[in-house]
């Protein structure tokens, strides 16, 4: 059942990125102990709540997250990237470990948008309140808001399509001859 709920959560933030609303997502803060004295959080006790926004990601922002998507395998990218064809992998968690370092930045920056660099306290406030499901949620929400995921798809289907490594390192290497020789 979580995952369904999970599934639609990610699918209703797909849909009001199509209509440019900007995302709000309600968040539990459990440790707030990073963040500067002016963080706006409510509610008392231990628990606080805040609410993180994602509006439309701006050129810049989409330049600084495209490098950090391709560290990513394309192979574990599908994997962690939800679409009504792509429903939740029960994998994603275990993926999204092996780039935990790598997921946290995207996150950031995308939650930033602004030029220059994130708040310091971002990635630990991140690591420190979020569950893998929150930056499931989050990290879909913002490839989702960037077009990413239709790069995605389309280099996946090219994968699928187009030739292998060796063969492109073949092209590569063909390429090269075919010049040195029209020089001679």
């Amino acid at each position: 059942m979580k995952m369904v709920e999970e599934l639609q959560e990610i699918l209703k933030l797909q849909a009001e990125s199509v209509a440019d609303l900007p995302l709000s997502i309600p968040f539990e803060v459990t440790d707030s102990s990073m963040l500067p004295e002016d963080f706006p959080l409510e509610g008392e006790g231990e628990i606080k709540s805040t609410t993180l926004s994602i509006g439309l990601m701006k050129v810049g922002t989409v330049l600084r997250i495209h490098p950090l998507i391709g560290k990513i395998h394309v192979k574990d990218l599908e994997k962690i990237s939800v679409t009504p064809e792509r429903p939740f992998d029960e994998s994603a968690p275990e993926v999204m470990g092996r780039y935990t370092e790598t997921i946290v930045e995207i996150i950031c920056t995308g939650l930033h948008n602004k030029k220059g660099e994130y708040p310091d306290y971002m990635p630990e406030f991140i690591k420190e309140n979020c569950a893998w499901r929150d930056m499931h949620i989050l990290l879909n929400a913002i490839t989702f808001r960037m077009g990413t995921l239709a790069f995605t798809n389309s280099t996946t289907m090219l994968m699928k399509v187009g030739p292998g490594a060796e063969e492109m390192i073949a092209l590569q290497k063909n390429l090269k001859s075919w010049e040195k020789e029209k020089e001679n």
